[in-house]
C-alpha cells in the first residue's frame, strides 16, 4: 500500500512540474506578442502643422510683420468675363503654384525706414528723380491754389488727377511738407520696382510672382470675385467711394492709404490688404492680349487695386485708371515708375516635402501559442515525457506485482 502511495505521489508531482513549466512558456509568449505591438510613438506631421506652425520670419506679438505659408497646388487663376481678355485677366485657367511664403502684411513705412538705415547709401527712383506721382486731390487745401495751377501743367497723360509732383518720396507722400511720423504702419509708397526688389533681397526674400500673388489672395482654389468670395463685404477694404475723381463720400474712413492692419483679414489665411489700399509690385512681366513683347518689355505687374480704385466693374478695359477692386485685378508699369498708391509685399520660395497621408497597413498577425514552433516542440518534448514515466510506473507495478508473489 505505502508503494502505491509512493507511485502515486510521484505521479503528482511530475504532471505539476509539467503545467508549471507550460504556464511559464505561455507567459514568456505573450510578453514577447506584447512587445510587438508596441511601436514608437512620433508626433504625426501633418499639413495643418505646418502650416499654423511657427515660421522663422514670424514677427513679434504686435508687429506688423510675418509670413503665411501655402503648399504646392493648383488654383484657378483670372476671372469668367470676356471684356477683361485684352489685359489676359480672361479666360480663366488652372495654374500650378510651388509651396512659398509670402508676408501676411504689405511692407510698411516702418518697416521700410529701417531698410533705408541699414542701407544708408541707398536712393529710391523717386529721390533719384527728383519726382513722384501724387493724387492732385490730396495737394487741394496743402498748398496755395497757385501751386496747384501750376503744378496742373504736369498732370499725367490720360489721367489728370495725377501731378508729376517734385520731392514727393516715402518720406514725404504728399511733398515738401509732407512727413510720415503718423503713418509708420501704412504701408510704403512711392516705391518702384526697383525699390521693392531691392527691400525684399535685404530681407532674404523676393518678390512674389503674379500667381503666388493670386494665389495668396484667392487662399482656395475657387473662382471668387474678392478674397472672401463673390459678394462685396461693406468695411473690407479700402477704395475709393463715390464718383471719381471728383467725389469721395470717404464710407471706408480713409481719403488716402490707411493702416495695413486697419481692416480685418480679407481671407481664411489671415491676409492683410490683398486688395485695396495699395497697389503692390511683383516680378512678372506685364502682357496684353496681341501685344509684342517688346512693346511691354519694361513693364511689370502690380496687383491688387488701390485707394484711388473702386468696385465698379464697368470702366477697367476702357481706361488705366480707377480699377475694379478684386482678387484677378491686374495692370504694367514700367520699372522705374512710383506713386502714392504703390507698395509691395515680399515672397519667399518655401522647399517643403508635404507629408502624404499614411497608407493603411495589415497589423501583425499574432499567431496563436498552439500555433507556435516552439509550443509544439515543447508538447512533443511533454508527451514523450509522459510516455516514458508511464513506462517505469508500469514497469515498477509490474516488478512489485511480480515481488508480492514470490511472497
Amino acid at each position: 500500500m505505502a508503494a502505491l502511495y509512493s507511485t502515486i505521489r510521484t505521479i503528482v508531482l511530475i504532471v505539476a512540474f509539467l503545467v508549471l513549466e507550460s504556464h511559464s512558456a505561455k507567459k514568456k509568449f505573450d510578453e514577447s506578442a506584447e512587445s510587438a505591438r508596441i511601436y514608437v510613438k512620433r508626433k504625426k506631421v501633418t499639413k495643418e502643422d505646418l502650416l499654423t506652425g511657427p515660421d522663422e520670419d514670424d514677427g513679434a506679438k504686435g508687429e506688423l510683420s510675418g509670413m503665411v505659408r501655402f503648399f504646392e497646388g493648383d488654383f484657378r487663376m483670372g476671372i469668367n468675363d470676356p471684356k477683361y481678355k485684352r489685359i489676359l485677366e480672361y479666360p480663366p485657367r488652372t495654374v500650378r503654384v510651388a509651396s512659398f511664403k509670402i508676408d501676411r502684411y504689405p511692407v510698411t513705412v516702418e518697416e521700410f525706414q529701417k531698410f533705408l538705415k541699414a542701407k544708408s547709401s541707398f536712393k529710391t527712383d523717386a529721390q533719384i528723380n527728383g519726382h513722384s506721382y501724387v493724387l492732385l486731390r490730396a495737394l487741394r487745401g496743402r498748398v496755395d491754389q497757385k501751386d496747384v495751377n501750376r503744378l496742373s501743367k504736369k498732370l499725367k497723360k490720360g489721367e489728370p488727377w495725377w501731378v508729376y509732383l517734385p520731392r514727393a518720396t516715402w518720406n514725404q507722400p504728399e511733398g515738401e511738407g509732407s512727413d510720415i511720423m503718423s503713418r509708420l504702419d501704412h504701408p510704403v509708397t512711392h516705391v518702384s520696382y526697383h525699390d521693392a526688389h531691392a527691400f525684399c533681397t535685404w530681407k532674404g526674400k523676393r518678390l512674389p510672382s503674379e500667381a503666388e500673388w493670386e494665389r495668396a489672395c484667392r487662399a482656395s482654389t475657387k473662382e471668387w470675385t474678392y478674397p472672401w468670395g463673390d459678394t462685396f463685404r461693406r468695411g473690407s477694404m479700402n477704395t475709393w467711394q463715390g464718383t471719381f475723381p471728383t467725389e469721395n463720400k470717404l464710407g471706408d474712413g480713409y481719403e488716402f492709404t490707411s493702416p495695413v492692419n486697419a481692416f480685418p483679414p480679407q481671407n481664411e489665411r489671415g491676409m492683410y490688404d490683398m486688395v485695396g489700399n495699395v497697389w503692390e509690385w511683383t516680378n512678372d512681366h506685364y502682357l496684353e492680349y496681341g501685344a509684342t513683347r517688346e512693346k511691354f518689355q519694361l513693364r511689370k505687374v502690380l496687383k491688387g487695386g488701390s485707394f484711388v480704385d473702386n468696385i465698379d466693374h464697368h470702366h477697367h478695359h476702357e481706361t488705366t485708371a480707377n480699377h475694379p477692386v478684386r482678387a484677378s485685378t491686374r495692370k504694367g508699369l514700367p520699372l522705374e515708375e512710383s506713386a502714392q498708391n504703390i507698395g509691395f509685399r515680399c515672397a519667399k520660395s518655401w522647399d517643403v516635402v508635404i507629408p502624404e497621408d499614411p497608407k493603411p497597413t495589415t497589423p501583425p498577425r499574432l499567431h496563436k501559442l498552439e500555433e507556435t514552433w516552439e509550443y509544439k516542440k515543447q508538447v512533443k518534448e511533454r508527451r514523450e515525457k509522459m510516455k516514458k514515466l508511464r513506462e517505469q510506473i508500469l514497469r515498477k507495478r509490474q516488478f512489485q506485482i511480480l515481488r508480492s508473489e514470490e511472497l
